[in-house]
């Protein structure tokens, strides 16, 4: 049974004391909700950041977040920083970018994610989110797009929400043949078309 522990922050989020157990708990620095796990390595349990969601992103909060080698799931809103090149997590698996304008063209190839999530935001070069072919999910929601094209390369997406997308009509999903879930709420689209997807959510 999982037992809860206390750890303190110290100097950076890597720099954590030793303290007992097998659970996660969640800390707050700089502004991010941290999730702190017990990692076995080298022989003994040391701890580790696998989720955080921050608020504000600046540039000093990149700086302490590039540090993360162990980071899986990564919500960044209200981003200030251009400087997200720095952010290479090679075992991110899911990442949304929340009330933010930014270029596609600053973030790296995440080889392992599989949950991009683009809430409210504007994006430029956003035919780039076509070169994410891992990802499995995909929203969109109260983000608009000049074209969808990208869509085109998902070959892997099984989930897309378009919620409140400003839609007028569906974009090409033909070449989608593993989507299993649509959303499509809150956009000016007739519920009368025929879509080849088991589960469509209208308005």
């Amino acid at each position: 049974m999982k037992t809860k522990f206390l750890i303190l922050l110290l100097v950076s989020l890597c720099q954590f004391v030793e303290a007992k157990g097998e659970a996660e708990i969640y800390k707050k620095f700089m502004g991010c909700s941290v999730g702190i796990f017990k990692k076995f390595t080298n022989g003994e349990y040391v701890n580790v950041v696998k989720n955080i969601d921050c608020f504000d992103v600046n540039e000093e909060l990149i700086i302490k977040l590039s540090e993360l080698e162990y980071l899986e799931h990564l919500i960044l809103r209200n981003i200030k920083s251009s400087n997200l090149s720095i952010l290479d997590f090679s075992k991110l698996e899911s990442l949304t970018i929340v009330n933010s304008h930014f270029n596609m063209a600053q973030l790296n190839e995440y080889p392992q994610l599989k949950y991009l999530n683009i809430i409210n935001s504007s994006v430029t070069n956003s035919e780039l989110i076509g070169s994410y072919t891992t990802i499995e999910a995909l929203s969109l929601s109260q983000s608009k797009f000049e074209s969808y094209d990208f869509l085109l390369q998902l070959k892997s997406l099984k989930e897309l929400s378009l919620n409140a997308s400003g839609l007028k009509e569906i974009p090409n999903i033909s070449q989608l043949k593993k989507l299993e879930y649509l959303d499509l709420r809150n956009n000016d689209i007739s519920e009368n078309i025929l879509i080849d997807v088991p589960q469509v959510i209208w308005n």
